[in-house]
């Protein structure tokens, strides 16, 4: 039976502490769905575009680059995060006021790579789900 056949088409979604990396990400050019936030429906492609030689002391996972800063948390998805730029891009908007004193401290174009933290995904599972 393959993986499609149980969901109707739909591919198996697994947790992504029961794969290794490795398992999936082996060639370049091997994409994945990663779906972030359902509430907001955060949807993104990853792909494998290459391979780093691990330096002496260097923790993996890392972040080697990037561009621009995260949607703020619980903006409404994609659909809020265009509303939310075409909102602080105008001060003459009537909801200008209220969105920046929400996005405080939020740039649209502020990346820094130093910042990006890597969470073990079993454990915000259990944060998530058992904790009572």
């Amino acid at each position: 039976m393959s993986r499609f056949d149980r969901f109707g088409g739909v591919q198996e979604v697994f947790p992504g502490w029961e794969i290794p990396v490795i398992d999936h990400f082996n060639d370049l050019g091997v994409t994945a769905r990663y779906h972030y936030d359902y509430g907001d429906d955060w949807v993104h492609t990853v792909m494998l575009e290459g391979y780093i030689f691990r330096e002496k002391e260097q923790e993996f996972p890392c972040c080697t680059g990037g561009a621009r800063a995260c949607p703020r948390e619980d903006c409404g998805g994609p659909p809020g995060y265009m509303d939310m730029i075409e909102i602080l891009s105008d001060p003459e908007n009537e909801e200008y006021e209220e969105m920046r004193v929400w996005a405080e401290g939020w740039h649209q174009e502020r990346f820094e790579r130093e910042s990006i933290k890597f969470d073990n995904p079993y454990g915000r599972w259990v944060y998530a789900f058992l904790r009572r």
